[in-house]
């Protein structure tokens, strides 16, 4: 055998039979298999492409590089953590209405009124995987600490009570979760002040605290509005990351 024939022959390694097998697997898993969130059959689309052989030399051959086998595993670990991870945030609405939780003698089940557009105090929401509930409002909540005032003069401190739920199936960070803001009678909607809160559980002061699967927390949130606008109040919570609704809640 010259060395033009040998070059003809492709060495057939376990890993090549491997990579077939498992990377067709996938393929066929994205194109035939029964998912209930986007993301999960999107990571079956991308390791089979990475594993199967002839769509993966397609792939290098465009990028100028390649992977080793070792290195296309954790890649492929890599993508199914992080979409199992978004996967909550595709629940459908008969998954969402089947999660309650039960803790720390609070209880937030969801309502029938889960696609409502306005909310009142109490009213369980269901957003995404986060469930909420405002509990409570105060107008012109004073500070025990003399210097720890509204910026300007005029204003007042705003103090709304939330509980937060996680109906997720994985950790959640707080940080970056939601925004909410304060709407007043004159329409203007105000995000949260910058103030110590000396004397308050600032949910803002929770930015590194991550809720597990079912956790709760209740905190407030600080806001600082004119004293003469303060007779119409509505939160407004606008998802940043969650994929859900928004929700706006009268504090009336």
């Amino acid at each position: 055998m010259d060395k033009t024939e040998q070059k003809l022959i492709k060495k057939i390694t376990l890993g090549i039979v491997f990579g077939w097998f498992l990377g067709l697997i996938f393929l066929l898993s994205f194109l035939f298999g029964n998912f209930t969130t986007p993301p999960v059959r999107i990571a079956y689309l991308l390791s089979g492409l990475i594993i199967f052989p002839p769509s993966w030399n397609k792939i290098k051959d465009l990028l100028k590089f390649d992977l080793s086998g070792i290195v296309k595993f954790f890649v492929v670990i890599g993508i199914f953590v992080i979409t199992s991870s978004l996967r909550p945030l595709f629940l459908s609405d008969q998954e969402l209405n089947t999660l309650t939780t039960t803790k720390t003698n609070t209880t937030i089940t969801l309502s029938p009124t889960l696609e409502q557009e306005i909310f009142k105090i109490g009213d369980a929401i269901q957003r995404g995987v986060i469930g909420m509930k405002v509990n409570s409002k105060v107008i012109d909540w004073h500070s025990s600490n003399q210097f720890d005032k509204p910026r300007n003069p005029g204003d007042v401190f705003v103090v709304v009570n939330v509980t937060l739920v996680n109906h997720g199936t994985n950790d959640l960070r707080l940080s970056g979760f939601w925004d909410f803001k304060l709407e007043d009678a004159n329409g203007v909607q105000r995000s949260e002040a910058i103030s110590a809160g000396i004397g308050l559980n600032k949910l803002s002061g929770e930015s590194m605290t991550a809720l597990s699967p079912e956790g709760i927390i209740t905190g407030d949130l600080l806001f600082a509005v004119p004293d003469d606008a303060t007779d119409y109040l509505v939160l407004h919570y606008k998802p940043l990351a969650s994929f859900g609704k928004p929700a706006k809640i009268e504090l009336q």
